[in-house]
């Protein structure tokens, strides 16, 4: 059975962090805007993120529509280079992409172990989204500084990756959809993680980026062991 540790007051665990599957809208960039261009002109040479090698998303399935929202509202962020603020703000639509796909899993999924998964998922992230919108109201306006450029750079970077490692059919067995999903997903989640460590001095944030890292890498380990026994 899949059983989530207790996590300790006071510190956030991630279960699940979504940047999710690139389910194409009616953008013609699907990544997270940067400077000044969120709504402008969004040609790569202008600092948007674009595809970088990803293909045109037209499979559906049972997770499209939350695909499509959470890419929806991370297409509207702006990379401000402030690594604190581009965290917590990508990491927000992030989780509800999550949150959206375990909902769908436990509406349609049928195996146990992934059920008690999506419920945790949903309980988990919740809470967290809530944190993450208080930390952004007390934090204020984004504060870019010197390593701005590279900040964006890198938040591009992961969010491009995932969109290519998701982008992917569905099997037609949406407890196996959610696993292969959920992997590239946590990847990403992680990945993050790492960039907001190699520049945040918020404690908070630190505390957050660390449970990420060591919770998703839990999960992707028991996702990569449920594929293995569900073949």
């Amino acid at each position: 059975m899949f059983i989530k540790p207790i996590v300790t007051a006071g510190l956030l665990s991630l279960s699940t962090l979504a940047l999710a599957a690139c389910m194409p809208g009616n953008h013609e960039s699907h990544g997270m805007a940067t400077g000044d261009h969120a709504h402008g002109d969004h040609s790569p040479a202008q600092g948007h993120m674009d595809h970088q090698g990803a293909t045109t998303h037209q499979h559906g399935g049972p997770f499209a529509e939350s695909h499509q929202r959470m890419m929806d509202d991370m297409h509207q962020m702006t990379l401000s280079g402030d690594a604190d603020h581009d965290f917590v703000r990508g990491m927000i639509p992030h989780h509800q992409g999550a949150i959206d796909m375990a909902e769908v899993l436990l509406a349609q999924g049928s195996d146990a172990q992934l059920l008690e998964l999506g419920e945790e998922i949903i309980t988990a992230q919740q809470a967290e989204i809530e944190q993450m919108e208080q930390w952004l109201a007390d934090y204020g306006p984004a504060r870019p500084g010197p390593n701005s450029n590279a900040i964006r750079a890198g938040y591009d970077r992961i969010n491009q990756k995932m969109m290519r490692d998701m982008d992917m059919a569905p099997t037609g067995n949406v407890d196996r959809d959610f696993v292969l999903g959920m992997i590239p997903h946590h990847e990403a989640a992680i990945d993050m993680a790492r960039l907001l460590l190699q520049y945040s001095e918020d404690q908070e944030l630190r505390e957050l980026a660390e449970a990420v890292i060591r919770e998703q890498e839990r999960e992707i380990h028991f996702m990569h062991s449920w594929l293995e026994d569900n073949q």
